[in-house]
C-alpha cells in the first residue's frame, strides 16, 4: 500500500518557543556542569579535581540505575497514548524513589569502609543527586508529550540559585566539598519540585497500594540497559583514575567534561526531534529535513572532533589550567561519542515507540561488555586516550545494534 506523503512542515512559533525551551533544558544544566568544574580545578589541587571528577562520575554511573529503565517506559506510553495518565506511572515513580535512596546509602556505607575521608564527603554531598533520580521519568513523560514548558522553567530556577550559590563560593574561595553538595542538591531541588507540580497536574496520580511488581516485569530490559548504558558511559573515568592516578584522570575528566557539554546542541536535537521521528517512521518514511538534521550531526560531530585535535590542548589549558593541556587529543576523540549518543537516543525510543524493549537491552549489554573490555586493552596501548577510543566505539556498537532492530522489525513489519 502507497504511503500519502507527508505534508511540509513549516516553522512556527510554538514550535520554536519549544526548540528554546529544549535549549535551555539542555544547555544550562551542561554549562553550569562545566563551570562548576572549572571553579574546582582552578581553585583546588589536582588531585582534589580528581577526587571531585571521581565522585561525579560515580554517582552519574548510579542516577540511571536508580532510574531503573523507567524513563525510557515512561516516554513509550506517554508517546503512544499523549492525553492519558497511565497506572505505571505513581508505582514507577515509588520504587525509583526507593532504589534511589537504596544505592545512596549503601555506597556510603561502601565508601566509609574502604575510601579516605575526602571521597567519602564529597559523596555524601554529590550523591544527593541519585536521591533525586525520579525526576528523569518524569521529565520523559513531558518531553514524549512535547511539554517542556511543564518542567523546563523549574530547571532553569534550580540552577540559577545553585549558579549564584557557585559564584558566591568562588568568590569566598570555598572547599571542593561546597561544590559537591551544590551539584548533588541542584538536582535534588529540582525532582522534589517536579514531583510537587507532577502531583497537582494529575500526571502520575497516587495509589494506595502501588503494584511494583507489573511495573519492574515492563521496565525489566531497559533496566539492564540503564545500568549498562551506566557503565559505558562512567567506566572509563572511574577506570583512569584506577589505574593511572589523580593527575590523568583530571586531563582526562576535564576533556570529558567539555565533550559532554557538546552534548548541549544533539540533547536538545533530540529531545525535538524524537517524537518527530517516531510519527515520521511510523507513517512509512522520513521527510527531508529530518534526514538533512541527521547528516548534519555527523557531519558537524567529526568537524569539531578535527577542531580539537589542532586546538584542544589550548583550549584545555585557557579554560581549566596548564595542568590539564594533556587531555586536547583525548577531546578531539571523545567528541565524536556526542553524535553517537543522539543517534542512539533515536534508535532506543524508535524501538520503545514499536513496543520492543529487548533491543535496548541487547544493545545496552554491547556497550558495556564492549567498552569495559576495549577501555582494559586500549590503556595498556594509548594509555588514558585508550579509555576514550573505547568509549567511542562501545557507543557505535550500541546504535548498530538498536538502529538494525528498528530497520528489521520495520521490514518484518511492511512486508
Amino acid at each position: 500500500m502507497a504511503v500519502p506523503p507527508l505534508p511540509r512542515g513549516r516553522v512556527t512559533p510554538t514550535a520554536l518557543v519549544r526548540l528554546a525551551a529544549y535549549a535551555l533544558d539542555a544547555g544550562l544544566p551542561a554549562v553550569f556542569g562545566l563551570c562548576l568544574m572549572i571553579a574546582v580545578a582552578r581553585g583546588a589541587s589536582v588531585e582534589a579535581f580528581g577526587a571531585f571528577a571521581l565522585v561525579l562520575a560515580i554517582a552519574g554511573v548510579q542516577t540511571p540505575v536508580a532510574v531503573l529503565g523507567l524513563a525510557g517506559l515512561f516516554y513509550g506510553r506517554a508517546a503512544s497514548r499523549p492525553s492519558a495518565s497511565n497506572r505505571l506511572y505513581w508505582p514507577g515513580v515509588v520504587v525509583v524513589l526507593g532504589s534511589g535512596a537504596g544505592l545512596y546509602m549503601a555506597t556510603l556505607a561502601v565508601l566509609w569502609v574502604l575510601a579516605g575521608p575526602l571521597l567519602l564527603h564529597l559523596y555524601a554531598l554529590a550523591g544527593l543527586r541519585v536521591l533525586g533520580a525520579a525526576a528523569e521519568p518524569l521529565r520523559a513523560i513531558y518531553q514524549a508529550r512535547s511539554r517542556p514548558d511543564a518542567y523546563v522553567p523549574i530547571r532553569i530556577g534550580t540552577v540559577a540559585v545553585a549558579a549564584l550559590v557557585a559564584a558566591f563560593a568562588f568568590v569566598l574561595q570555598a572547599d571542593v566539598v561546597w561544590y559537591a553538595a551544590i551539584w548533588g542538591l541542584e538536582w535534588l531541588l529540582f525532582a522534589a519540585v517536579l514531583l510537587g507540580a507532577s502531583l497537582r497536574r494529575g500526571i502520575c496520580p497516587p495509589v494506595r497500594h502501588p503494584r511494583v511488581g507489573p511495573v519492574m516485569v515492563k521496565a525489566a530490559p531497559l533496566l539492564v540497559q540503564a545500568i549498562c548504558i551506566a557503565i559505558y558511559m562512567r567506566f572509563d573515568q572511574i577506570y583512569v583514575g584506577w589505574r593511572f592516578g589523580a593527575a590523568d584522570l583530571s586531563a582526562y575528566a576535564a576533556a570529558a567534561r567539555i565533550a559532554e557539554a557538546g552534548n548541549m546542541a544533539y540533547g536538545v536535537l533530540a529531545a525535538f526531534l524524537c517524537p518527530r521521528i517516531i510519527r515520521e517512521w511510523r507513517a512509512g518514511r522520513l521527510a527531508g529535513d529530518t534526514k538533512a538534521v541527521l547528516v548534519l550531526i555527523g557531519v558537524g560531530t567529526v568537524g569539531v572532533s578535527g577542531v580539537g585535535a589542532l586546538w584542544g590542548d589550548t583550549l584545555l589549558a585557557g579554560i581549566f589550567g596548564p595542568a590539564y593541556a594533556a587531555g586536547g587529543l583525548i577531546l578531539a576523540v571523545y567528541v565524536l561519542s556526542t553524535g553517537l549518543t543522539v543517534y542512539s537516543t533515536f534508535g532506543s525510543r524508535l524501538n520503545v515507540a514499536q513496543g520492543a524493549t529487548l533491543p535496548g537491552m541487547i544493545s545496552g549489554l554491547v556497550g558495556a561488555v564492549s567498552n569495559v573490555g576495549l577501555s582494559v586493552l586500549l590503556c595498556e596501548v594509548q594509555g588514558p586516550l585508550g579509555a576514550a577510543t573505547a568509549t567511542v566505539l562501545s557507543y557505535g556498537l550500541t546504535c548498530m545494534v538498536l538502529w538494525y532492530a528498528v530497520w528489521r522489525r520495520t521490514s518484518m513489519t511492511r512486508r
